[in-house]
């Protein structure tokens, strides 16, 4: 499996949040996925409002981690 860490901000529309920024991982092991989603952390781009580190393939993402900047 792969894993991303990905930026999450709303939309002008208050029911509607989407993905704007995401890093592929180069690692498949999930204990150095989440060292980098940690380190994400401090260097989330301007507008983001949560964070999430995903892993799967393809169109079949899972969600591992999840927290509100």
């Amino acid at each position: 499996m792969k894993y991303k860490v990905r930026f999450i901000k709303d939309s002008e529309r208050s029911d509607v949040s989407f993905v704007f920024e995401e890093t592929e991982l180069e690692t498949e092991d999930e204990a150095e996925a989440r060292v980098a989603y940690e380190a994400a952390k401090s260097s989330a781009p301007e507008g983001a409002l949560r964070i999430d580190l995903v892993r799967g393939k393809g169109y079949n993402w899972e969600k591992v981690a999840e927290d509100t900047l």
